[in-house]
């Protein structure tokens, strides 16, 4: 079978309509930097992302998160690991309140949920209520010191 390029990926989208986008992150073996794109894993442990210009990158297997397929409340993309703000304009007394949560895969649930320091589940899905806003200030891997301000 052909492997699709993205420009043909494109393509299956306008055709088909909006489709989940799947695609990984992960940090480099070797320079720590994040690189995106689709998920290579060898059958003898090894991972691997193929970026948008068909690099392929040694990855550090426990930095690997999927896209969501949610975008915070500035339209940047939300990944498993990320550490959100999420602000409520009005809490249970009628003040704004800031909050810090990260986003994970649960394996029970099989799907993404937003969680709090403690891995308990506040929601299943990115809300698009007036009453909560999302935004991505860091991930568990640069700045872990997030969830505990």
């Amino acid at each position: 079978m052909e492997k699709l390029s993205w420009s043909s990926m494109n393509l299956v989208k306008m055709i088909c309509g909006n489709m989940r986008i799947i695609k990984f992150r992960g940090k480099r073996l070797v320079s720590n930097d994040w690189e995106y794109g689709n998920l290579i894993q060898r059958p003898d442990g090894g991972n691997f992302i193929e970026t948008g210009d068909l690099r392929i990158c040694p990855l550090q297997d426990d930095t690997i998160c999927q896209f969501t397929g949610w975008y915070d409340k500035d339209g940047k993309e939300m990944y498993e690991g990320d550490i959100l703000d999420l602000y409520i304009p009005k809490n249970n007394i009628g003040k704004p309140e800031h909050r810090k949560r990260k986003i994970i895969f649960d394996q029970d649930k099989g799907g993404f949920s937003i969680v709090n320091k403690h891995n308990s589940c506040i929601c299943d899905a990115v809300t698009t209520s007036i009453e909560l806003i999302y935004t991505v200030i860091g991930n568990v891997y640069d700045t872990p010191e997030l969830l505990e301000a």
